[in-house]
């Protein structure tokens, strides 16, 4: 009897177990995160010489996604994983994003956050908001929430994450 019954109580722990791990794998299709990186042969190769300026040149850095969080550091991204990513007008007509954040080490972190509100063309609707600190202990979550100034334009938007300190 007392076999069957811990055999019965190991099944729920598993259970908890794997979806902590599932929560750490990342979704088929896009990737709700993305890393920034430079090739410098290619701003040489591209580059124009002489007085002028240009936005960019192209090749030379990864492609942001919008609607999408960009991390900034290469530790954070192999520890932090984005769970969801929401976003909705609310009543007064702004827009406010949501993303859930799942901290994959059994490390406590501590990370910022802040967001770019763009316009259909891309161009930035407001000043990006100001970082703001989150806490992730060991193996859990939490959600970063920003509202935007602006009732209009929002069309996208960027989520940057970096580590604090």
């Amino acid at each position: 009897m007392k076999s069957t019954f811990s055999k019965i109580m190991i099944w729920p722990a598993l259970l908890v177990v794997a979806s902590i791990l599932l929560a750490c794998v990342p979704p088929q299709g896009r990737a709700p995160q993305s890393m920034i990186s430079c090739d410098h042969r290619a701003l040489e190769q591209n580059g124009v010489q002489g007085p002028a300026l240009v936005s960019d040149s192209y090749g030379s850095v990864t492609d942001v996604p919008l609607d999408a969080v960009t991390v900034l550091d290469r530790r954070l991204y192999r520890s932090v994983m984005t769970q969801s990513l929401f976003a909705d007008r609310t009543a007064t007509g702004t827009t406010e994003v949501s993303a859930r954040f799942i901290n994959c080490t059994d490390q406590r972190i501590q990370m910022l956050a802040r967001t770019n509100f763009l316009n259909a063309a891309g161009a930035p609707v407001e000043d990006v908001s100001a970082w703001k600190t989150l806490f992730l202990p060991p193996r859990s979550m939490t959600v970063y929430q920003e509202r935007s100034f602006s009732d209009r334009d929002v069309v996208s938007y960027i989520i940057e994450i970096a580590p604090a300190g």
